[in-house]
């Protein structure tokens, strides 16, 4: 693996990060971030599912801040790698520290999956627009992501292999103004992952890792552990 091939991705992915929020310093305390994510695809169609259920907490192993069950019916283009989704998400958000309080969101969302090819690597490009329904008021979010595996000690990511996972998810809100006279920020949040991944099988794998979360009211760690199965 040549060092030359790393560094663009990486350097794109902390340029994004720090580019957004130089300010913010101080960190909240560690906390954790757990997640199943799941992919089928129908026999021999284009049709599928895909979805995924996400512990996070504000602590490495409780004090609930959210709790996020999401599935979609998927569509991928014949003869592409082009993929559509739409879904349906449902979510539970705690408050920091021993209140008990919670807010229940509804939410729809539309994506488009697009892979693309730099200095050998496959990168994923996920464009996400959500439709969230909480305590009587409605928000909108655009997300992009940019995904991307590199394998260690293997030329592809197959099974028996050790790999870096990273990623970068830009949030923007689409409403400024509320129902209530409030209002929010352009900005949503931000996040950048980095975790090492193995692939027990080509459908199965585990990432142990850390994201940074940059809010417009926080900037925090947390641990990060996920499965990833396709069956």
């Amino acid at each position: 693996m040549h060092f030359k091939k790393l560094l663009l991705p990486l350097l794109i992915l902390f340029g994004l990060s720090s580019s957004i929020s130089q300010e913010q310093i101080d960190l909240d305390p560690l906390g954790g971030w757990y997640t199943y994510n799941f992919d089928h695809t129908f026999g021999s169609s284009n049709w599928g599912l895909n979805g995924e259920v996400q512990y996070t907490g504000y602590e490495a192993t409780g004090d609930l801040n959210w709790f996020l069950v999401r599935t979609g019916l998927t569509y991928q283009l014949p003869e592409s790698k082009v993929k559509f989704a739409l879904g349906y998400g449902h979510a539970t958000f705690g408050v920091i520290g021993p209140e008990q309080s919670k807010v229940t969101e509804h939410r729809i969302y539309q994506e488009m999956k697009m892979p693309s090819r730099i200095l050998g690597l496959t990168l994923n490009h996920r464009f996400r627009y959500e439709q969230r329904f909480f305590n009587g008021f409605f928000r909108s979010r655009f997300r992009y992501g940019l995904f991307f595996n590199i394998p260690l000690n293997n030329k592809q990511l197959l099974a028996k292999t050790w790999y870096l996972a990273l990623y970068d998810e830009l949030f923007i809100n689409g409403e400024r103004q509320l129902r209530n006279g409030g209002e929010v920020t352009f900005f949503d949040q931000n996040r950048i992952y980095g975790a090492l991944g193995y692939a027990f099988t080509n459908n199965f794998k585990i990432q142990l890792g850390a994201m940074r979360l940059t809010r417009s009211t926080d900037d925090r760690m947390t641990l990060q552990a996920s499965l990833h199965h396709k069956f």
